[in-house]
């Protein structure tokens, strides 16, 4: 089954016991307000962890014209997917973002970024149950009037955020080896 903005939208109108949307530019309270917060909260949730699910590689484009000073060289943040925050630049040069732009030194630059994520079947399922959460809480109080329920619905956010937080964090990468000499090391010989 595809994940969508309706279906993801539906789960939270349902945890609070609101009508359900069939698209998302309905003649509807529920649907015009899920389109009103939807992409930004996404964006919003996905840059306060490095979710695997969401993070991208990409060397720059170099840009045409060089910055007018302070750097050598400047490079456009990629568009698609469209970039919502630079983590890392992969050979560790000194940069600044203004904008849309990324100024270096170096003449070309590779990084890793948080991605803004349109495929909602990339998400884990962890965040998704997080996040239907958050815009259940975020709802609660223009479509129920009522303050306990946005509370019930954060601090349920809260529970799934910190399970979608540590099932990603275990990720499928290679674990770090203990240092020389650490606690580990001594109490293995």
């Amino acid at each position: 089954m595809a994940i969508t903005k309706v279906s993801m939208s539906n789960d939270a109108l349902l945890e609070i016991g609101a009508q359900m949307i069939t698209s998302m530019t309905e003649d509807s309270e529920p649907a015009r307000l899920c389109n009103h917060l939807f992409d930004e909260l996404m964006d919003q949730e996905l840059q306060l962890e490095n979710w695997s699910f969401a993070m991208e590689r990409k060397q720059l484009a170099r840009l045409t014209e060089d910055p007018d000073f302070g750097w050598t060289y400047q490079f456009a943040l990629p568009a698609n997917p469209w970039c919502l925050q630079v983590k890392a630049e992969y050979s560790e040069n000194d940069f600044k973002i203004e904008g849309r732009k990324l100024l270096s030194d170096a003449a070309t630059i590779q990084i890793i970024y948080i991605k803004r994520v349109t495929d909602y079947n990339e998400l884990s399922p962890l965040f998704r149950r997080a996040f239907k959460f958050k815009l259940a809480s975020i709802l609660a109080i223009p479509l129920q009037g009522s303050r306990s329920m946005k509370e019930g619905m954060e601090q349920i956010y809260e529970l799934w955020f910190r399970r979608a937080q540590f099932r990603d964090a275990q990720g499928g990468g290679t674990p770090p080896v203990a240092a020389e000499g650490s606690w580990r090391n001594a109490r293995d010989s």
